[in-house]
């Protein structure tokens, strides 16, 4: 039989191409539809698979796209532990988990993100496991940090 539309564990090609993870998260508006802020962090909680790096693209309202990249290895990012603050804490005690932070540049009153992975020729079924991101930003006008999630 042909199972050229049937996707499971264990398939890792379609046509023979390495399929490609793009996710595009919406916009999002932490300080409300029109409502200017300052984008300060973003952070990724990520489980590591393989040597392949991830690449995420940022705009704001719809502009043109910035490029932030990190490396999947294992090797890049802190491991999660017990009090977390993005950036700087831990949450829990769970080693195969990593968090990488990356700070962000720019106003204004929407962003958006796309996160792309490419497998590696030599490990086609090495995936990409992001669990969670968080935007700290900065609303027009006020003096502390809000963090969304």
């Amino acid at each position: 039989s042909n199972n050229l539309g049937y996707v499971d564990e264990s398939t890792y090609l379609r046509f023979g191409e390495k399929i490609v993870m793009y996710c595009r998260t919406g916009l999002v508006y932490p300080a409300g539809l029109g409502n200017d802020a300052a984008f300060k962090r973003l952070t990724v909680i990520y489980k590591p698979e393989g040597e392949s790096d991830i690449e995420i693209y940022y705009n704001l309202d719809g502009g043109n796209d910035k490029l932030l990249t990190y490396s999947q290895t294992g090797l890049e990012g802190d491991d999660l532990g017990e009090e977390f603050i993005p950036g700087v804490s831990k949450l829990g005690n769970i080693g195969e988990f990593k968090i990488k932070s990356f700070d962000l540049e720019g106003y204004g009153s929407g962003i958006e993100f796309t996160f792309i992975h490419t497998p590696t020729d030599d490990a086609p079924n090495k995936g990409c496991d992001i669990h969670m991101y968080i935007v700290e930003f900065q609303s027009a006008g006020d003096k502390e940090t809000v963090v969304i999630q």
